[in-house]
């Protein structure tokens, strides 16, 4: 009786459901939430950026006619306020619409900011599930970026600092310059290919994979659990410092004065430029290092892996 009556209950319920659904979309609910595309032009000057929001994929581009300009493609319940003062330019999306609406309707829009010059103070965004998109036409005193599930797409350089961190978004950076470097991911993929570090460049990751080609530094730092960390012409004027927990660590013409790699389970492998003293140990591995008595010091320590390193144009076992 009561297994009936639970159906019954199920079925009932079931059917309300489709048709309240219905009656929404019939009706003009959810799907009659229409975007209209509006662009905001700002006549003051602009020295700063703030810029927050949680939906939209944000592109920084070069003015075409001189002016500063945000476009968004905006609903009733979701748009956008821009505004400078000071100038600081701060743009930020206002969503006030209710679960209903954002099952169904405004898929991710593009937000476009454009500006007619290159150099400018901060660069401060905050986005939550959107992309980020800065160019190399841009030049910043200091860069701080904070994405969750969006990628992010850097190519400007800065003056001071650049710090960029994701959750579960793929951090890319190319041809870039900056007194000092801080990525951090937690499950997202981060490559970086060209960088220009006066100070330190830290790279770190959870369980993503990091690939860093063509970098100079004075200080190298990377830590993760589960992500293979590939560095190729990584050249650090002081120290090299890796740690990771589960994961390989490749060097491909790679240097530093000293060189420290720490990992639990997983191979270090690869080649250095310059003459080391190695301090090398595997709990259960091999180790192949070169017969080198003169150089900077190069400890490597693993418990589950194997340790190969060759001297480009050095001395070899």
């Amino acid at each position: 009786m009561k297994k009936g009556v639970i159906i019954t209950a199920v079925v009932l319920l079931s059917v309300g459901l489709l048709l309240l659904f219905g009656g929404l979309l019939l009706g003009g609910g959810w799907m009659s939430v229409k975007a209209t595309t509006k662009t905001y032009q700002l006549n003051e000057a602009v020295t700063d950026l703030r810029i927050d929001t949680r939906l939209a994929d944000i592109r920084l581009l070069p003015s075409t006619d001189g002016t500063c300009s945000v476009t968004y493609a905006e609903s009733e319940k979701l748009y956008v306020k821009a505004s400078v003062e000071n100038g600081i330019l701060t743009v930020k999306t206002v969503d006030e619409r209710n679960w209903m609406d954002r099952t169904i309707a405004n898929a991710d829009q593009p937000l476009e900011i454009r500006l007619p010059g290159t150099a400018y103070r901060m660069l401060a965004i905050e986005n939550r599930t959107g992309d980020v998109t800065v160019p190399d036409a841009f030049l910043f005193e200091s860069v701080k970026i904070n994405g969750y599930t969006g990628d992010i797409d850097f190519a400007a350089s800065a003056s001071g600092p650049v710090t960029i961190t994701a959750s579960t978004g793929d951090v890319k950076l190319s041809g870039i310059s900056a007194s000092a470097l801080s990525v951090v991911t937690s499950t997202g993929r981060i490559t970086i290919n060209g960088a220009k570090i006066e100070g330190d460049a830290t790279v770190s990751v959870s369980t993503g994979r990091a690939e860093i080609q063509h970098m100079t530094c004075q200080n190298f730092r990377s830590e993760g659990t589960t992500g293979q960390l590939t560095l190729t012409d990584v050249l650090a004027s002081d120290a090299c410092f890796i740690k990771r927990s589960t994961a390989d660590v490749r060097f491909d013409a790679c240097d530093a004065q000293t060189i420290t790699v720490q990992t639990s389970t997983g191979n270090v492998t690869g080649t250095l430029l310059s003459d080391k003293v190695f301090v090398c140990k595997a709990s259960t591995g091999k180790v192949r290092v070169p017969n080198t008595t003169s150089g900077g010091r190069c400890e490597i320590t693993v418990s589950t892996g194997d340790i190969q390193i060759e001297i480009v144009g050095g001395t070899n076992p």
